[in-house]
């Protein structure tokens, strides 16, 4: 199986729906963190790009960033409530 952004993309959405329930289930907003850093490791590691994009110079550093981002709303979301 190819990693395209489609494809990696699911598994992000997959992964944060997952960890939405279990953090519905189980009252504790630790598991949507810990969904939102695994997604956010995933882009950072392979910064896989849209079709549109591939052309697009610094596309692979804007993925990045947005990984980062989303790894710190991850780790700074929901532990002070």
């Amino acid at each position: 199986m190819e990693n395209t952004f489609k494809v990696q993309n699911r598994l992000a959405a997959c992964a944060v729906v997952i960890g939405v329930i279990a953090s519905t289930l189980q009252d504790n907003d630790l598991y949507f963190n810990l969904a939102l850093i695994v997604s956010g490791i995933m882009f950072a590691v392979n910064p896989v790009v849209p079709e549109k994009w591939e052309s697009t110079k610094g596309a692979g550093k804007v993925v990045r960033f947005w990984s980062v981002i989303l790894i710190v709303v991850g780790l700074l979301n929901g532990f002070t409530v």
